[in-house]
């Protein structure tokens, strides 16, 4: 994401469905190296050129848009903070292994009342899970 916004390039979209990650196979080591995993995002098709005033418009899907684009349905411009929200909720998805809100009505009514969705506060995260976002972290 970093790399698109310095491009003035503001993606909309980001999810998980929309996130690939893959390793080689140690036998496929000569075109990669075999302990590298390889991350992309991939579905550019509502990423866009921002200007100096943002954009506008409904985007994305509904358990990753920011408040401001549910709030304002799509009518205010928005920036690059679309993608850092977006990025978050991919985070949770990440570590908790469930989609971020589970009824999306239930968001748009919140924000529309100026109140946070509910997120657990306790969340189940299997150990393996944890151990690998763990070795992730200190191998980055």
């Amino acid at each position: 994401m970093e790399y698109l916004h310095s491009l003035n390039i503001i993606y909309r979209d980001l999810k998980p469905q929309n996130i690939l990650v893959w390793k080689f196979p140690e036998w496929q080591a000569q075109w990669s190296s075999a302990s590298s995993v390889h991350i992309k995002v991939a579905d550019y098709g509502i990423s866009s050129v921002i200007g100096p005033d943002g954009i506008c418009g409904i985007i994305g899907s509904e358990p990753y848009q920011a408040p401001e684009v549910v709030i304002f349905g799509g009518k205010r411009a928005y920036s690059f903070q679309v993608d850092v929200y977006a990025f978050g909720m991919c985070i949770y998805y990440l570590v908790s292994l469930q989609q971020p809100f589970s009824n999306t009505q239930v968001i748009s009514v919140a924000l529309r009342e100026v109140r946070r969705p509910y997120i657990p506060r306790k969340v189940s995260i299997p150990v393996t899970l944890a151990t690998c976002c763990l070795d992730i972290l200190e191998d980055g």
